[in-house]
């Protein structure tokens, strides 16, 4: 594996695939304790945060889209906040630019659910798709959830702009398919009903881009059954952080994730109940 690292992008090799990591910023929330650990009382939460010298006030909710570059296609994982995103994210397309990659290059795009900071960067300021040459692909799963259970929603009226403005460029993968050879689709349901992450397994080398399997270096890693406010079905949530962080920490798998500190790329080792987080490449 080698890296080169740049402002917004950072380039990494996993076999036969180059990966590159595009910043497209931050958003800033709080106080924490109504985004994390939800289902933890206050006094618990406070302790973990403080030992691990966190703020329980606001915190940096950073995005990282994931490119992958290998058998003849440019598959782009996830697409940021989009033109309508906070002040300081919707810079995608000022990663791309940087790392050389015309939107019109991409191939295939993996939209491992709909929450709007991940599908907010497919369309432009005027809603037409960015990536024109891209097949997008989602969870069926993911799409019945939003225009039944969740219909009426703002995410669910941001996913039904997004369809009608893909079209036919929208098409359906499910957990098990492998997109190009080395690009496999994992189910990691629960933060929503069709949430995939994405494995890439090339030349003896792997790596999880895990989206919002995560999305917390700390309370997301080392209490694994606290639960995220955005999560759909947290104990379905909690079981699959779990099953796949131990299959990352026992394999020294490294993972790609989305809302981890820029590059946003680190490994998993456990630790007492959990998980710990270490950042940087393997």
């Amino acid at each position: 594996m080698s890296l080169a690292a740049h402002l917004y992008h950072q380039s990494y090799t996993v076999g036969d695939l180059c990966l590159t990591q595009l910043l497209d910023g931050a958003v800033e929330h709080r106080p924490a304790h109504a985004f994390f650990g939800v289902n933890a009382g206050a006094a618990e939460f406070n302790a973990l945060s403080k030992q691990e010298g966190v703020s329980t006030d606001a915190f940096s909710f950073p995005a990282t889209a994931s490119l992958i570059d290998g058998d003849g296609e440019r598959i782009l994982v996830d697409a940021g906040h989009g033109p309508k995103g906070a002040p300081r994210a919707g810079r995608l397309p000022i990663a791309l630019e940087q790392a050389g990659i015309a939107p019109e290059s991409v191939s295939h795009v993996l939209i491992t659910h709909l929450h709007r900071d991940h599908i907010g960067g497919l369309l432009d300021a005027n809603g037409n798709p960015v990536f024109t040459q891209a097949r997008h692909w989602v969870s069926p799963l993911e799409t019945a959830y939003w225009r039944g259970p969740a219909s009426g929603t703002p995410t669910a009226a941001a996913v039904k702009v997004l369809t009608a403005a893909l079209g036919q460029k929208l098409s359906y993968i499910t957990p098990g398919d492998e997109l190009v050879r080395g690009v496999h689709i994992v189910d990691s349901a629960g933060h929503t009903p069709g949430h995939f992450c994405v494995m890439l397994n090339s030349a003896g080398e792997q790596l999880l881009i895990a989206s919002d399997l995560v999305n917390h270096p700390v309370w997301s890693m080392l209490r694994p059954r606290w639960s995220m406010s955005l999560d759909v079905d947290a104990i379905i949530a909690a079981a699959t952080r779990i099953r796949l962080l131990g299959k990352l920490a026992d394999e020294a798998i490294p993972l790609a994730g989305y809302h981890m500190p820029f590059p946003a790329i680190g490994r998993v080792v456990r630790e007492d109940e959990g998980f710990r987080y270490l950042p940087g490449w393997p």
